[in-house]
């Protein structure tokens, strides 16, 4: 089955806010996307403004700034 951008983002970043991870420097990451939908699945942080990526990897969720 294959999983649509949107929805493998929202996993990853459930899996990221459950889980946590150690957090790098802003300005070593690969990507940072902003002005979209990012959707936690986290009753305490429903949504995000920003969503940082390393390698594939999350680094990052939450303000813009």
């Amino acid at each position: 089955m294959k999983l649509t951008i949107p929805l493998a983002l929202v996993v990853l970043v459930g899996v990221f806010l459950i889980t946590g991870c150690e957090r790098a420097p802003l300005d070593t990451a690969d990507t940072i996307y902003v002005g979209g939908d990012i959707i936690t699945i986290v009753d305490a942080q429903p949504s995000a403004e920003a969503l940082a990526v390393k390698d594939g990897k999350i680094l990052a969720v939450g303000k813009r700034a």
